[in-house]
């Protein structure tokens, strides 16, 4: 079953709050995220995504520093897994 959280948009001069349905992957499909699991939302307002970590149904926000090199890891085993970019 997807369960919506309630959060509020991190971005600056956004402002927007409400419940939304997490992903797995950063501008993917709404998923079901297991519990200490990082996960992605995406502003219905501002469209811009942001990276948490659910843990027993409570939302944290990741630093934008573990964000980019999270990301940087990620893009190093795309590419390692013949992936082009």
């Amino acid at each position: 079953m997807l369960t919506s959280y309630p959060v509020a948009c991190p971005h600056e001069s956004c402002g927007w709050t409400g419940s939304l349905v997490p992903s797995s992957l950063q501008g993917g499909a709404r998923a079901v995220i297991a519990s200490r699991q990082r996960a992605w939302f995406q502003c219905p307002q501002c469209q811009k995504d942001w990276e948490v970590r659910i843990t027993n149904d409570k939302v944290s926000i990741l630093p934008a520093v573990e964000n980019e090199r999270l990301n940087d890891q990620a893009k190093g085993r795309w590419q390692d897994e013949g992936g082009q970019g």
